[in-house]
């Protein structure tokens, strides 16, 4: 029962904080406008909205979570990647992607074992 009410919170939460970007991206904010000038993105928010939309609503069923997780794990990693060039605060991009894998980690902690060997030989 613990672990169902804990994979539940985790997938709320992850989905508001992404739902939260999304939003402001369509409601073209000043506060995102603003911090994609300087990326001369703010034409592009739209289409970054829909690629979130996209990975987000994969993420969000578990028959399909492992590449909401993967398309989640790299636009937040290219986020990270294009604001280190650009004096922009690479910050908010790093903690949604740890809370993303802490999330994808409680809900799904297979994905991130796959592979391992249970301590036997084949």
């Amino acid at each position: 029962m613990k672990s169902k009410v804990a994979k539940n919170i985790a997938l709320a939460l992850s989905s508001l904080l992404i739902a939260f970007t999304i939003f402001g991206k369509l409601a073209r904010s000043p506060q995102v406008v603003e911090q994609m000038g300087p990326l001369r993105l703010e034409e592009e928010l739209y289409l970054l909205a829909a690629i979130e939309i996209v990975a987000l609503a994969l993420y969000i069923f578990p028959q399909t979570i492992n590449i909401g997780f993967f398309l989640l794990t790299a636009y937040y990693g290219g986020a990270i990647a294009v604001n280190l060039n650009e004096p922009v605060n690479t910050v908010p991009a790093i903690v949604f992607l740890i809370l993303i894998w802490i999330a994808t980690f409680i809900r799904k902690p297979a994905l991130f074992t796959a592979g391992r060997s249970n301590g036997t030989s084949a």
